[in-house]
């Protein structure tokens, strides 16, 4: 008979990463899509991580370590928080399901900061966005870093990768989106938008710098701004936040 591969041989086979901070790793403890290998921790503090990991039905290897354990794994500039997870990257739904079910989604157009994108995500988990879309090219891939900035965002909000933003668009249009771009040149202030709960939205958001590209915008239906300071400018990350606050506090 066949002997059954266990964690150790699928590790060979599949890319891993290390996420690392309280938040991301109970998330990634409670999500049983996450593929979980290993649990470095230090302290009694982390029993309440620990006992997640047991409860698992495939729980991974559990080490107490030593506190210098982690700066030799991660890196001397991380906030660990004394706790380490060796995952796989999560496996990425269908976003055409997306189009049936949802009411809020987020497309990123081209967003290339990890931090940028985990804040979002974190946004977004904290005010029911249904989906984040992020393009195949000029998009960070899953990692630590965007893990810990999303602070638990990543294994809550499904995260769907697209080849083109603009037939994706035309794709959510079709099955009744309303597409919303979030542009500095934007003619209609974002406090006079109003949304009603069965409404289904997706909010636009473009690169750091440059905003949204001509051709993405083109597609949107509205270009909604942010009234700020002359000659201030708001972070992508932060509009995002403010953006979907006055999306849905009164959805």
């Amino acid at each position: 008979m066949a002997r059954q591969p266990d964690t150790r041989d699928q590790r060979m086979r599949t890319p891993t990463l290390w996420l690392y901070g309280v938040h991301p790793v109970r998330a990634a403890l409670t999500n049983p899509r996450r593929r979980c290998y290993r649990l470095f921790y230090s302290g009694e503090s982390m029993r309440g991580v620990v006992s997640l990991a047991e409860e698992r039905n495939n729980p991974p290897k559990i080490s107490r370590v030593a506190p210098d354990t982690f700066e030799s794994l991660l890196g001397s500039d991380v906030s660990h928080q004394n706790v380490a997870l060796e995952v796989a990257p999560l496996t990425q739904p269908s976003w055409q399901q997306a189009c049936r079910t949802s009411h809020l989604l987020v497309m990123l157009d081209q967003l290339q900061d990890p931090h940028n994108v985990g804040a979002i995500i974190r946004s977004c988990w904290l005010f029911g966005v249904e989906g984040v879309f992020m393009t195949r090219r000029h998009s960070p891939k899953e990692s630590a870093a965007m893990a810990k900035t999303a602070s638990g965002g990543i294994d809550n909000v499904p995260l769907y990768t697209i080849i083109n933003v603009n037939q994706t668009l035309r794709t959510l249009k079709k099955n009744g989106f309303f597409c919303l771009g979030l542009s500095a040149d934007g003619k209609t202030p974002l406090s006079q938008w109003q949304r009603k709960p069965q409404d289904k939205c997706v909010l636009v958001l473009g690169q750091e710098g440059r905003g949204l590209r001509h051709l993405t915008a083109k597609q949107c239906d509205t270009l909604l701004a942010i009234p700020h300071a002359v000659g201030a400018s708001l972070n992508v990350s932060v509009a995002c936040g403010i953006a979907l606050y006055a999306l849905t506090h009164d959805a």
